[in-house]
């Protein structure tokens, strides 16, 4: 048995092993305004070991709204602290002013800051989302993240491998669904103690936004970290950057994973069969196919929800439709519901109120470039600036209490876009195709409109 790409690339960091602790370098650091002041604090005197290993902005704090954008970001605190630390050690920080301003999980993507067998941190769960660049990308707390900024090294128990290969080809449907699917498979805690590696034809076949939207959700699933070994794909998205393509190729080649690899645990799925995903309740044990019926005796989820055991989601009437976060906000996410508007030649709901929040300034400059801007606009939906919005209520964009969203993010809890909301997980189509109608549609609607654009 060889190792796999998780092992290659731990191996190629460790610093030194205590028991079953491993200390491991650090390549580079990725922050937001919420969790690294704290950290900050924590180095009183000390300096930070390397500045130019750190790439930050402000994105979960951050109003969306054009016009209140700059009054409302002066009142927020952490936005203010992040500033002073860039100021005073000197690290790279997108502010509010900058094109390359957006959501840290994509812009870290974007600049091209991170490469394949490197490993990354941030003070954030969904860190695991550069997986999909065939690095170790993993979430921690305040403490590492003042550990790591002070030293470029963390102690870590070293996580098992598990190998999840989808095979065959998607259809009518989305990597929103794949991964909604694969968490309804092995469930909420069934990647505990892993590091996943999603392989197989399904896998290579995905763009490298379709790979972000699989690694960000797995943290879902329980796993810590997760990844994808290089393809053709991802050396074509570094061609450009880099100088010597044969070290990179014997490089890639070298780390990657293989057949013989070993996997403590593995799952095998065809996905050819997969129809869209849902979440109903205030976890991510509570996934559906879209014309499934809700089962469950937990009387508390149903009553948070006000659905009921047994019922089908069909009709359900939603109030509010975000499309974006760090899961689903990239140019792809927006180009192809733009096209879906485009074919449907319907505007939104008028019960409904739409969002559509681009993950960075660089995908909203881009969508405006092209008018993306102007259709959404034109059908109804209100066109943001970059930011985490809605994804969690600790900006202006929230839900008021009862109101039921389909949202593009990655977490329903129970007061996650604001008190008593109530929010549905789903694929970028799936929340269009809903705000239109306004209520859960069946899977045959769903069926009919896929097939009308033919994807």
């Amino acid at each position: 048995m060889t190792n796999t790409l998780y092992d290659n690339i731990i191996n190629n960091h460790i610093v030194n092993i205590y028991d079953d602790l491993y200390l491991l370098y650090i390549d580079k650091i990725l922050l937001h305004e919420v969790t690294s002041p704290q950290a900050f604090n924590l180095l009183k005197n000390k300096i930070i070991w390397k500045n130019k290993s750190i790439l930050s902005t402000s994105d979960h704090n951050v109003s969306t709204d054009k016009k209140q954008r700059f009054f409302f970001n002066k009142k927020i605190k952490q936005l203010n602290c992040i500033k002073k630390n860039k100021e005073k050690y000197f690290f790279k920080y997108y502010d509010l002013n900058n094109p390359k301003q957006g959501i840290i999980h994509i812009i870290a993507t974007e600049s091209m800051f991170l490469f394949p067998g490197m490993i990354t941190v941030c003070g954030d769960s969904h860190t695991t989302t550069n997986g999909s660049l065939s690095l170790l990308a993993i979430g921690i707390g305040t403490s590492d993240l003042n550990i790591v900024i002070s030293t470029q090294c963390i102690i870590q128990k070293k996580l098992k491998n598990m190998n999840i290969l989808l095979y065959n080809k998607i259809n009518k449907i989305f990597s929103k669904d794949l991964i909604l699917y694969i968490i309804k498979k092995i469930s909420s805690k069934g990647g505990t103690g892993y590091c996943i590696e999603f392989s197989g034809n399904c896998i290579e076949n995905l763009s490298i936004s379709e790979k972000m939207t699989i690694c960000n959700m797995s943290i879902e699933a329980g796993s810590k970290s997760s990844l994808i070994s290089p393809d053709i794909k991802l050396i074509n998205f570094y061609k450009k950057k880099i100088i010597d393509i044969k070290k990179f190729l014997f490089f890639i080649n070298k780390i990657k994973s293989n057949k013989n690899s070993f996997y403590e645990k593995r799952y095998i799925f065809d996905v050819s069969k997969i129809k869209p995903h849902l979440t109903w309740g205030t976890n991510l044990d509570t996934i559906i196919e879209l014309d499934e019926n809700i089962k469950t005796n937990d009387i508390n989820i149903l009553n948070y929800m006000n659905l009921k055991n047994n019922q089908k989601i069909t009709n359900i009437k939603i109030q509010k439709m975000f499309l974006g976060s760090c899961t689903n906000s990239r140019f792809e996410d927006l180009l192809i519901c733009c096209l879906l508007l485009l074919k449907i030649n319907k505007k939104i709901n008028k019960n409904v109120i739409g969002l559509i929040v681009p993950g960075t300034e660089y995908i909203r400059l881009k969508s405006e470039f092209y008018g993306i801007n102007k259709i959404f606009i034109f059908f109804g939906y209100n066109w943001k600036n970059s930011g985490c919005s809605m994804c969690l209520a600790m900006n202006e964009d929230k839900l008021l209490p009862e109101e039921r969203c389909v949202s593009t993010s990655n977490r329903n809890f129970i007061g996650r876009q604001g008190y008593k909301s109530r929010t549905h997980l789903v694929s970028p189509v799936l929340a269009i195709i809903i705000s239109i109608y306004g209520e859960f549609v069946n899977y045959n609607l769903y069926n009919k409109l896929i097939n009308e654009i033919n994807f």
